[in-house]
C-alpha cells in the first residue's frame, strides 16, 4: 500500500524523518520496512512521534555502527523537547557539512 512520511528535513546530505501516530497506533508493517531501510543507509534518523495534536512520546531511530537499528525513548515529550531534539539532529547533521 502507499504511504506518506508527515515530514523531512535534509542537511548536508543528512534526513530527519517526522512520523506521528496517534497514541497507541503502531507504525505498519509496510512502512516499518520502509524506515529500517532508509536507518540502515546511516544517513536518515527517525523520529516517530505518539500523539499527533500533543506528543505523549517520542521514539528516535538511528543508525548503530553495525548497520544496526538504535531505538531511544523520550518519554513523557513535550513540544520543546522535540524543538531540543531536532535541533540537536542540525547541529550534528550541520557539522557534516563543515568537514
Amino acid at each position: 500500500m502507499p504511504m506518506d512520511f508527515d515530514a523531512v528535513v535534509e542537511r548536508h546530505g543528512q534526513f530527519l524523518l517526522y512520523e506521528t501516530k496517534h497514541i497507541g497506533v503502531p507504525v505498519p508493517k509496510g512502512q516499518l520496512i520502509t524506515l529500517e531501510s532508509l536507518i540502515k543507509t546511516k544517513v536518515w534518523t527517525v523520529f516517530i512521534l505518539h500523539g499527533k495534536r500533543q506528543p505523549k512520546e517520542l521514539i528516535v531511530w538511528t543508525a548503530n555502527d553495525d548497520g544496526g537499528i538504535r531505538e531511544r525513548i523520550v518519554n513523557p515529550v513535550t513540544r520543546r523537547i522535540v524543538w531540543d531534539e531536532s535541533y540537536q539532529w542540525f547541529q550534528q547533521a550541520n557539522s557534516i557539512g563543515g568537514k
